[in-house]
C-alpha cells in the first residue's frame, strides 16, 4: 500500500510539473511568436549554439516546437528544473519572457519542495520556499534597487571592473569611487548605484545588468531570484522577546562592533542612501557614524524590535553580534 501510495505521490507531482510547463509554453507563445518577424529571428539566432541547423525547418511553427526540440535534445527538462540554457538565450532576447521561466522554475521547485523531491533533484530546490517567499521579481523602487545592488555588492569583488565597463561607467569614475571608499564592498557597491541612479527610469535596467554580469562572466548572479529582505530570518527561538521594542544601547552595542559594514547593515532596514552619505562627512570615527545611522533608523521606524536587528545582523553573518545581544538581553 504505501508504495502505491508513492507512486501515486509522484504522478500526482509530475501532473503539476507538466501543467506548470505547459502554462508557461502557452505564456512564452504570448510573448514572442513568428509574427514578431524581429523578436523571432533574434530567439532563433539565441538557441542556434544549442540547436545547430534544426531551428529552421517548416515544423517550427510556434515557440512550443523549439522547446519540443530542446527537450529531445536534453537541453532543458522540466522535471530536473533544468531551463538555465534556456533561460539565458532569452535573456538576450525578451527579458520578459525570460522572467517566465525564472519564475516557472522557481513553481517547480517549490513543488517539489513542498511534496517532497525525486533524488534526481536533490540539493537543487534547497531553498526554494525561501525563494518563493522572497516573490517579487520586480525591483520597482530605490530601495529595492539599494537592497539589490548591496546584496550583489558581496558577490562580484574580482568582476566590478567588468561590470562596470560594461555598465558605461568611466575609468575615471571608477578611480574616484574607488578612492572615496577603501572597503571592497562599497566600492562595488557605488559603482553598481552610480549606474543605478543615471538610468532612474529606464524600464530596462535589469536587463542592462544581467547582461554585463553575463560579460564578466557571472551569468550565476543573473540567474539567482532577486533578493528581499525577507528572506533574512535570524531565529527567533533564541531570542529573550523578540518583538520587544529596541533601546538606544542595543544599537550603541552593535555600532562598535559593525565597523564598516554599517552603512550594508543600514540598507538592510531601508534607510535613505543620503543620510549613509552624509554620515561620512560628519565625523571619522566609523562607531559615531554607525550609531547616527542606527538611531535614524529607529526614528523612522524602519528598525523597531529585536527581532528586526537581529534579521539585519544575520544578513550580515554577524553572529557574534546576535550572540553578544543576546547575552545582554538575558540578563535585563
Amino acid at each position: 500500500m504505501a508504495e502505491k501510495a508513492s507512486m501515486s505521490q509522484a504522478d500526482d507531482q509530475q501532473y503539476k510539473i507538466r501543467i506548470l510547463y505547459s502554462d508557461m509554453v502557452l505564456h512564452l507563445s504570448e510573448m514572442i511568436s513568428p509574427n514578431m518577424k524581429l523578436t523571432w529571428h533574434r530567439l532563433l539566432t539565441a538557441l542556434d549554439p544549442l540547436l545547430p541547423h534544426v531551428l529552421h525547418g517548416d515544423d517550427i511553427t510556434y515557440i512550443g516546437d523549439i522547446l519540443e526540440k530542446l527537450r529531445a535534445k536534453g537541453k532543458i527538462d522540466p522535471m530536473k528544473v533544468s531551463f538555465e540554457k534556456l533561460y539565458d538565450a532569452l535573456l538576450k532576447v525578451d527579458v520578459g519572457a525570460a522572467k517566465v521561466v525564472k519564475e516557472t522554475s522557481i513553481q517547480i521547485k517549490a513543488l517539489l519542495s513542498k511534496e517532497g523531491a525525486s533524488p534526481d533533484h536533490v540539493g537543487q530546490e534547497e531553498d526554494a520556499t525561501l525563494e518563493v517567499e522572497a516573490t517579487d521579481q520586480y525591483l520597482s523602487t530605490e530601495r529595492d534597487w539599494q537592497f539589490y545592488l548591496d546584496w550583489m555588492s558581496d558577490k562580484i569583488h574580482d568582476e566590478i571592473s567588468p561590470v562596470a565597463t560594461h555598465l558605461s561607467i568611466s575609468l575615471d569614475k571608477q578611480k574616484q569611487i574607488e578612492k572615496d571608499n577603501n572597503i571592497e564592498h562599497e566600492k562595488c557597491f557605488h559603482v553598481l548605484w552610480e549606474w543605478s541612479r543615471s538610468r532612474k527610469n529606464d524600464m530596462d535596467k535589469v536587463k542592462a545588468l544581467y547582461q554585463a554580469l553575463i560579460f564578466a562572466d557571472r551569468a550565476d548572479i543573473a540567474e539567482d531570484l532577486i533578493p528581499k529582505p525577507a528572506m533574512y530570518k535570524s531565529e527567533s527561538d533564541n531570542i529573550p522577546h523578540p518583538n520587544k521594542k529596541l533601546i538606544e544601547k542595543d544599537l550603541l552595542i552593535v555600532s562598535k562592533k559593525i565597523g564598516a559594514l554599517y552603512p550594508s547593515l543600514a540598507r538592510y532596514f531601508g534607510i535613505n542612501e543620503s543620510v549613509i552619505h552624509d554620515s561620512k562627512y560628519k565625523t571619522d570615527a566609523l562607531n559615531a557614524q554607525s550609531l547616527e545611522v542606527l538611531l535614524k533608523c529607529f526614528r523612522q521606524t524602519l528598525l523597531q524590535t529585536r527581532q528586526q536587528l537581529c534579521d539585519g545582523l544575520h544578513y550580515k553573518n554577524r553572529r557574534d553580534i546576535i550572540d553578544l545581544l543576546i547575552q545582554e538581553w538575558s540578563f535585563t
